[in-house]
């Protein structure tokens, strides 16, 4: 599954390291598959970054800043990268590090995708 990021010169931190990020991930035939699945756009914010993953049949699109989600994920950027790298979630969501917006059963799938 192709992985783009919108606008590469204009983009933050936050959106160089979610693209590497499912870069990495979509090499695991399971991981792609189950990301061939998702539909919809998500914001993952955090220290002060925003970005919006757009999943659709043609790939996962990446872009910077304030864009309509059906569902988000906030949170400092150290906690988000140690959720990614498999540190867990359930303790940074039920300590109030990680905070949800929208609707929650809609990032379920993204779990997947996202965290090794």
């Amino acid at each position: 599954m192709q992985v783009t990021l919108q606008e590469p010169a204009n983009a933050h931190l936050m959106a160089f390291f979610v693209r590497s990020l499912l870069e990495r991930r979509m090499a695991v035939p399971a991981v792609a598959k189950r990301a061939q699945s998702i539909r919809g756009r998500f914001s993952l914010e955090g220290s002060g970054m925003r970005a919006v993953l757009s999943f659709s049949e043609s790939g996962i699109e990446i872009a910077c800043g304030d864009g309509a989600a059906d569902a988000g994920v906030r949170g400092e950027l150290s906690t988000l990268l140690g959720v990614c790298l498999g540190k867990g979630y359930i303790l940074p969501v039920l300590t109030g590090r990680i905070g949800i917006r929208g609707n929650p059963f809609k990032l379920l799938p993204l779990l997947g995708v996202l965290v090794e």
